[in-house]
């Protein structure tokens, strides 16, 4: 919110002062997404990280998911580089084509699309199970609130009783019964 704010007072100054630089402008709209909307996704990926340090099943959960996803980064350059070759030995006169390397070609690319596929697969199951943990330890946090809420009104509770406690034995010393309670009924 401030860093909004700060955009929006900086551009309106160098209006005011008749000043126009689009640059400047710029410069204070992207310290208004890198300070505010990317700081959100900053704090949970950082939460992420505290919670996986002493999570060893949320740890290899991340560990597989960034491994699937730099697996299927590979077979994407790899079928990009299949596909190349491909172009490029159908680009040639027939008579110098390879029908060998082209169907060779072709199977190397069904299986990069198949182990492409899997990974998709991999990743969103991994990508399920990181969020279903995480969402644990969120759930783990509301039932901590809960009880700290709870113990606090048990305290206050227990707080309110004394004053009346320390008010009723102020009473008996004084020689009486306190004022604020009913008299037993003969």
């Amino acid at each position: 919110m401030i860093s909004r704010l700060n955009m929006i007072e900086s551009i309106r100054s160098r209006r005011a002062s008749g000043i126009f630089d689009p640059h400047a402008d710029l410069r204070d709209f992207e310290d208004y997404l890198r300070n505010s909307i990317g700081r959100t996704e900053q704090d949970k990926i950082a939460t992420m990280n505290r919670i996986a340090m002493f999570d060893a099943t949320l740890a290899r959960l991340y560990h597989d998911l960034q491994t699937a996803e730099a697996r299927q980064a590979g077979a994407a350059l790899e079928m990009k580089q299949a596909k190349d070759k491909l172009e490029a030995e159908l680009a040639k006169a027939d008579t110098e084509q390879c029908a060998s390397c082209i169907s060779d070609l072709k199977v190397e690319i069904a299986s990069c699309e198949k182990m492409i596929a899997d990974l998709d697969t991999q990743i969103s199951n991994l990508s399920t199970q990181i969020e279903d943990r995480v969402k644990l330890y969120n759930l783990t946090m509301e039932e901590r609130v809960r009880i700290a809420n709870r113990v606090k009104a048990t305290d206050e509770a227990w707080d309110q009783l004394s004053i009346v406690k320390d008010g009723i034995f102020q009473a008996i010393e004084q020689g009486g019964v306190p004022s604020s309670s009913p008299s037993p009924q003969p």
